[in-house]
């Protein structure tokens, strides 16, 4: 691809750093390395498949990313019944980190959603 044409290439709000905008050189494996991070490595193990259909890599990163936010919810709700017994401040400590990992996993939902999007051909361009 020309460089001219590589420089208009951009990427959505929201996509992933590590992984060049869709379109670009090597676009396609750099998302497939960053979903592979996304997964239970056991996944890999399947390398062959995944390379061949990398929009359904991005299918088992958003279940794995949503199965996360339910559990994340799970443990959120329970604390105050479940572990009534340890210290107020630590109770409300775990309650921030589980906030804190919900809105990290939310954006990972987002942004594998983004990555399966471009895997199966929909382009994002920018608003003139």
């Amino acid at each position: 691809m020309p460089e001219s044409r590589q420089l208009q290439i951009s990427a959505p709000p929201g996509w992933p750093d590590t992984i060049l905008a869709p379109g670009r050189d090597d676009w396609q494996d750099k998302a497939i390395t960053w979903l592979y991070e996304h997964v239970d490595p056991g996944w890999r193990d399947h390398d062959a498949f995944w390379r061949q259909h990398p929009a359904l890599l991005a299918r088992l990163a958003r279940h794995t990313a949503q199965a996360q936010v339910e559990e994340l919810w799970r443990g959120y709700s329970t604390v105050r019944v479940e572990l009534r017994d340890i210290e107020p401040h630590v109770r409300d400590e775990l309650l921030a980190v589980y906030a804190a990992e919900g809105e990290r996993v939310k954006t990972l939902m987002r942004q594998t959603q983004l990555v399966a999007d471009a895997l199966q051909g929909v382009r994002w361009r920018p608003a003139r």
